[in-house]
């Protein structure tokens, strides 16, 4: 019996989807680890580091866009942002280019609010949140995550079934450069268990290539003393 391409193997469901957020308080390095990243993993068609738009001026920096405030208020206004938060009184959101990436099912990876992170986990997103702490915020991160995740998140999201997919912390005692080795590792593991989850399992019928049901081994983690959890 002849067998077809389609019965020799299906094709793997498209991945999801996701945000990987970093938050925390001002000064503790999260554009500078986004950066670093975005420079890193350039090539890699499943990552997505939209650029942000916001109502302070960048200067040299090209992690954001300048918009009036009025421009901004008129962009939340007609739904024409994916993300939008707050932040030593200015306004910062992503546009619709992000719900594009996660549509496609790519990771966006971008800093925001906790706030935000929490707001787009309401809306049924598939969220990430990685906290990047320094000095006391660490021992602060640690108590909190004595809360279950899922709980955690209701609370924030005062009620609702909101849930971040995971909530890790970050710490990086002063010095980034830590931190910036931490997250690439954070992202190496992610991506891997998301394309091991993906991974087919391809079969032929009872009689086909005697009976033999062939399937495909999912890749190794990433597992390096687990720096990605660093501390944790």
């Amino acid at each position: 019996m002849r067998i077809s391409r389609s019965q020799r193997q299906s094709p793997p469901a498209p991945l999801p989807g996701q945000c990987l957020i970093l938050v925390g308080p001002e000064g503790r390095g999260k554009d500078l680890i986004v950066a670093s990243a975005r420079r890193r993993f350039r090539a890699d068609a499943s990552l997505d580091f939209p650029q942000r738009l916001a109502t302070r001026n960048s200067g040299d920096n090209d992690e954001h866009a300048c918009v009036s405030r009025a421009a901004f208020r008129d962009l939340e206004r007609s739904g024409g942002l994916f993300a939008s938060w707050s932040l030593g009184g200015h306004s910062f959101g992503l546009d619709g280019t992000a719900a594009v990436a996660v549509a496609e099912g790519r990771t966006v990876v971008f800093a925001a609010t906790e706030e935000a992170a929490v707001d787009l986990a309401r809306r049924g997103e598939r969220v990430h949140v990685v906290e990047v702490a320094a000095g006391p915020d660490f021992v602060r991160s640690r108590a909190a995550l004595a809360t279950p995740l899922i709980e955690r998140a209701a609370l924030c999201a005062e009620g609702g079934a909101a849930a971040f997919l995971r909530r890790q912390v970050l710490q990086h005692g002063g010095d980034v450069a830590e931190a910036v080795r931490a997250f690439h590792a954070l992202i190496l593991e992610t991506r891997t268990e998301r394309l091991a989850s993906q991974d087919p399992v391809p079969s032929v019928p009872v009689g086909g290539l005697r009976g033999a049901l062939v399937r495909l081994g999912a890749p190794t983690r990433l597992r390096s003393g687990d720096p990605a959890r660093l501390r944790c």
